[in-house]
């Protein structure tokens, strides 16, 4: 999933109207879905892949799983980390310790108005 720095998923994430990350997760996957029509695999996975991560919530407290699925509905699911190969957790864990890609660079420079 090398290919993430390659999309500017960032700029899709400050469309949010607020600097939260269930509107950024909005705006993510429906850029996901734009790729989609217009056949961009590649690119579809990144902002799927950044958009779902987004969405998930964080369950304070719980350190076996501390993100959990933000939308339940009988036996169906959003993702939590538990969907994920070790690849993709492998990823998720760089770029968390990665300040040049890290997602609250996008929350920081949307809470403080830049572009």
């Amino acid at each position: 999933m090398l290919e993430i720095s390659a999309y500017p998923w960032e700029t899709a994430a400050l469309e949010a109207e607020l600097p939260i990350c269930h509107d950024m997760a909005d705006c993510l996957l429906k850029k996901a879905g734009e790729l989609h029509a217009a056949n961009d695999e590649v690119g579809e996975r990144v902002y799927r892949f950044i958009g779902q991560l987004a969405f998930m919530h964080l369950d304070v407290g719980n350190d076996d799983a501390p993100f959990r699925a933000a939308v339940v509905m009988g036996t169906k699911r959003s993702a939590t980390l538990d969907d994920y190969d070790d690849e993709e957790l492998a990823l998720v864990h760089d770029c968390g310790h990665d300040e040049d890609f890290c997602a609250s660079r996008a929350f920081r420079r949307h809470s403080l108005g830049e572009a």
